[in-house]
């Protein structure tokens, strides 16, 4: 009860309050929203709605408030499906993206990323609030390292779900902007771009599970060119795994497997990951890539004495476990 009727009373506060009292009264919440059991009752109690107010309306330091404020809402799971269904925060916050200050850009992708985390909403977020367009301007866009990360981390849980998958594939902008970006980082050989790129790296691989993706991922995507680059980035080891996995993905489609089996240069660097001294993991991965494909004479050889080392390898571990034994 004494809950309610502070935040009743802050609500009024932050309703009809000058833009001093606002400010104050904002302030207030951004301390009440660290506490985990208020944070579960502030949807209930409507807060959101003067909340929204001063994001339409507004565009002050309380302005920034109420960004914080509606980001810590969204990290509660119990309030991720009312806050999009009920309260429809998401348009009242991608309306201001483009004029936010760098915290508030940051606060709106972060909580895009809360948000996207219940899969009951991912489908609305795409089709009904249209958050990819946003998303993909972030991501091209963005100066802020913090809002690139939210919005890139946003992409890839939204590509998790089969139906979703299709519609990020369709979209005109999404694969191109991931490309795009993915040989910007690789480009740059910064190792601070470790997670951009792996989340990036996802995103693709996620979409190439969904069968209805492969061809157009190839065919009208283009993408062979992207998944060379990512398998020739030596210093991003787990990025070149994923890569892996994208192209073993997309070879499933036999309508791919002509374009993948001409790309020459995709063939070399996975024998060149095959008989690296990269991790086992990823040796084995990109021999399990060539094992899809018939052999080209030129290659048989190459692949005999990967399959020859390997065969030594696993004798050799065999031996070592038997000795322990």
């Amino acid at each position: 009860m004494a809950v309610k009727s502070v935040i009743d009373t802050v609500s009024e506060m932050i309703y009809k309050g000058d833009p001093k009292i606002r400010r104050y009264a904002t302030g207030i919440v951004v301390h009440l929203v660290k506490t985990h059991e208020i944070r579960g009752k502030l949807v209930e109690l409507k807060i959101l709605i003067p909340l929204l107010q001063v994001i339409k309306t507004d565009s002050s330091k309380s302005r920034e408030n109420c960004c914080g404020i509606i980001c810590a809402l969204a990290f509660e799971q119990t309030n991720r499906v009312t806050m999009v269904q009920i309260y429809d925060v998401i348009n009242p916050l991608v309306s201001i993206l483009y004029i936010s200050s760098p915290q508030e850009s940051t606060f709106i992708s972060a909580t895009l990323w809360g948000l996207s985390f219940a899969k009951h909403v991912r489908h609305e977020m795409i089709i009904d609030f249209d958050v990819v367009s946003y998303l993909v301007n972030i991501i091209r866009n963005s100066v802020v390292p913090e809002a690139l990360e939210y919005a890139i981390q946003t992409l890839q849980n939204l590509s998790v779900l089969e139906d979703t998958r299709v519609l990020l594939v369709n979209d005109k902008l999404v694969v191109e902007a991931v490309t795009e970006s993915i040989l910007k980082f690789i480009n740059e050989r910064n190792e601070m771009n470790i997670l951009y790129l792996e989340s990036l790296c996802g995103i693709l691989q996620n979409l190439s599970i969904t069968k209805e993706n492969r061809v157009p991922m190839i065919r009208d995507k283009g993408i062979l060119p992207i998944i060379r680059k990512i398998l020739s980035a030596r210093h991003f080891g787990e990025v070149q795994s994923i890569g892996c996995d994208i192209i073993k993905n997309l070879s499933f489609a036999k309508e791919n497997r002509p374009y993948i089996q001409q790309d020459e240069a995709i063939f070399d660097l996975l024998i060149r990951l095959a008989k690296g001294y990269d991790t086992d993991s990823l040796k084995e991965k990109s021999f399990s890539v060539l094992r899809n494909f018939p052999v080209k004479k030129e290659r048989k050889k190459d692949l005999i004495s990967i399959f020859q080392e390997r065969e030594k390898e696993k004798r050799k571990d065999f031996d070592n476990n038997n000795n322990n034994n």
